[in-house]
């Protein structure tokens, strides 16, 4: 039997983020916002940045540790 939660569980990929972070900067060059929105906007636009830059930064440190760990021949 499966629960409430495990039936609507949502998931959020690196993927979604990147799609995320290029909207709210086309909306953003778009005037999309208003000036009083800017605050809350620039906050989960600095939020969904740092995650993804985290998430780049990783990609890449795992990269070159593979590139490492691989002999040449």
């Amino acid at each position: 039997m499966t629960t409430d939660n495990e039936e609507n569980k949502i998931e959020i990929t690196p993927n979604d983020l990147l799609v995320i972070r290029q909207v709210m900067e086309a909306a953003s060059q778009a005037g999309i916002f208003k000036a009083s929105d800017l605050t809350a906007v620039g906050a989960v636009f600095d939020k969904v940045n740092g995650i993804v830059e985290g998430i780049i930064a990783a990609a890449k440190e795992a990269e070159e540790a593979k590139k490492a760990d691989t002999p040449e021949e």
